[in-house]
């Protein structure tokens, strides 16, 4: 089937299942991790004194300052290590150290580190074919491109395999459908980013050594950087995904930009430790392929980015990096849920652009000595926020809120849902919609209560500033997912009041913000994800490499996208008091 329409025919699906609760297409769910697992913080960094740092201090912040306003970026999370000094750490609220983040496409740089691993331990080679190391899925209908196809080619993204991240979810073994698959060109002569690529990496180190990608990271790479706590994403035969589904947090992120930084080598009690050869970072690390259409980026090694500075990236779809820069020994790393598709972005120029600048890596501290950066952003934070810490202000909220509390409004027509469309359909938990909700009020928080689906939720909200989101666990549909809520008073007349709450699912790139309009007996709804979806996909189209290598522009002015989707990204319903 030509790969446009499986993208047109997943998302009618989706459509379908979340507007008439049924869907008559194989969608194979995968397996992904259900529990929610902390971030490890016990080996992280401290943040250094800035006197001894060669940083300049209130340009850093400023940088920092304009990502995390900049709403188009959506910043989790910012690191940066000059020199092997933790010189920054910031996370714009409410995320925190203390949670991972979903990494896509930036793990495909850790999946290449486990093939360099298993290359120096001699379980396999760059020239080897995948019809040999999984002859089981060959025979007489195999391509005879897709004999050709080696480990090499999977690195660089030059296999050109049609099979991809959106055929997967309409086959049960990706292996024997990636080497079933048709080939676009001869391997070797184009590229095509496809994450299966990155998935047949990791299923070929699970072969050879024996066990699981995570456990053969665990004891040779994770354990020694101090990195714990890792979960990956598996597809149905339980072989992770390579190429996405990694969770991690922002410091292990910086732990692996700066095992890049060093060559390959940590020290530890006093001793050098060479994890990865050199001979592998320079290998992997090297232009395979060139481009000639890019501003940013040079062109692709293994499963890393060149970028035009000399800089190397680890590089995830919605803004997760990792930039290493040898030359200015620096490492940043960076988690968001923005508009970047590929590195040639806002986040990666901007993450140059100060990369470059050498007046913001001269020892300049803030004026007050010990002034650090984390407390000068809050500081900022908590002038801003500080009429909301009057008590009259809760006493304005319960006044206003308390006549609503106690009722249950039924909602008839499609309300979207509390999760995100997008973490739906990377998790395939197709939510139903909004059928009932209501609130009610605490002292330090309201509750929002919500049927979605068979369950119902109690979702507690903040809106104090001393308590301005509250950290929670949600479990959907078997999943834990931990998320914080807030909510801030909208326009307000004697007869009705608005209330605006943000869901911020913490390991995510998508959140959600529910618009409730409360007047008498009735409540308008308007529930929508964040980043918006068809802004993003209208990005994604335009991106130029997309376009050469995903052939997208046969569907990119769809109907189905511009008008049919809207109903599912952006319902506005009501409800009936009952």
């Amino acid at each position: 089937m030509e790969q446009h329409s499986l993208k047109l025919k997943l998302l009618d699906s989706f459509y379908d299942m979340v507007t008439t609760k049924k869907s008559n297409l194989p969608i194979y769910h995968g397996n992904d991790s259900k529990e929610f697992v902390p971030a490890y913080t016990a080996e992280n960094k401290k943040v250094c004194n800035p006197l001894v740092a060669d940083i300049n201090l209130p340009s850093t912040h400023d940088f920092i300052r304009s990502l995390s306003e900049d709403k188009k970026v959506g910043l989790a999370g910012i690191a940066i290590l000059k020199d092997g000094k933790l010189v920054a750490e910031h996370y714009v609220p409410p995320y925190g150290a203390g949670y991972r983040h979903v990494s896509f496409s930036m793990c495909k740089s850790v999946t290449s580190m486990a093939v360099g691993l298993a290359m120096e331990e001699g379980l396999l080679s760059l020239d080897e074919k995948l019809v040999d190391i999984f002859p089981e899925y060959t025979g007489l209908f195999t391509k005879k491109a897709m004999k050709e196809v080696t480990v090499k080619h999977l690195l660089t993204m030059t296999a050109g395999v049609k099979f991809d991240e959106v055929s997967s979810y309409f086959a049960e073994d990706w292996r024997k459908s990636f080497i079933g698959s048709d080939v676009s060109f001869a391997p070797g002569t184009d590229f095509t980013y496809n994450s299966l690529n990155t998935y047949m990496l990791a299923a070929i180190v699970t072969r050879r050594a024996g066990c699981s990608l995570l456990a053969y990271l665990k004891s040779r790479l994770f354990r020694p950087l101090g990195i714990h706590n890792i979960t990956w994403d598996c597809c149905p035969k339980g072989i992770e995904r390579g190429g996405w589904g990694m969770k991690l947090s922002l410091q292990d992120m910086v732990k692996l930009g700066e095992l890049y930084l060093n060559d390959g080598a940590i020290i530890r009690d006093g001793k050098h430790i060479q994890l990865l050869s050199r001979a592998w970072i320079r290998e992997s690390t090297q232009t395979h392929v060139e481009f000639e259409d890019t501003t940013l980026t040079k062109g692709y090694g293994y499963q890393i980015w060149c970028l035009k500075d000399g800089a190397w990236l680890f590089n995830g779809v919605f803004g997760q990096n990792v930039y290493i820069n040898q030359r200015k020994n620096l490492v940043i790393a960076c988690t968001a849920g923005g508009y970047e598709v590929f590195p040639e972005g806002n986040l990666v120029a901007r993450i140059c652009k100060f990369a470059a600048d050498e007046e913001n890596f001269i020892r300049k501290p803030f004026a007050t000595i010990g002034d650090t950066l984390k407390n000068y952003i809050a500081e900022k934070r908590y002038q801003k926020n500080a009429k909301q810490l009057d008590p009259a202000y809760a006493a304005y909220i319960e006044r206003v809120v308390k006549p609503y509390t106690g009722r249950t409004y039924d909602v008839t027509d499609y309300a979207s849902s509390i999760l995100p469309n997008a973490n739906q359909m990377f998790y395939s938990l197709y939510m139903t919609g909004i059928e009932q909700l209501g609130i009610s009020y605490k002292k330090e928080y309201l509750v929002l209560h919500v049927r979605d689906g068979k369950k119902v939720y109690h979702i507690r909200v903040g809106y104090l500033s001393a308590h301005p989101y509250i950290y929670q666990i949600l479990d959907i549909g078997g999943k834990k997912l931990p998320v914080a809520a807030g909510c801030e008073l909208m326009d307000r007349t004697e007869k009705e009041f608005g209330l605006k709450i943000r869901l911020y699912y913490l390991e995510e790139v998508a959140n959600k913000v529910i618009d409730l309009q409360f007047e008498g007996d009735k409540v308008k709804i308007r529930a929508v994800g964040t980043p918006n979806l068809v802004k993003f996909m209208e990005k994604l189209f335009g991106e130029a490499m997309m376009q050469r290598t995903k052939k997208l522009g046969r569907w990119k002015d769809s109907t189905f996208l511009k008008e049919k989707m809207k109903k599912v990204l952006f319902p506005e319903s009501e409800g009936i008091a009952r």
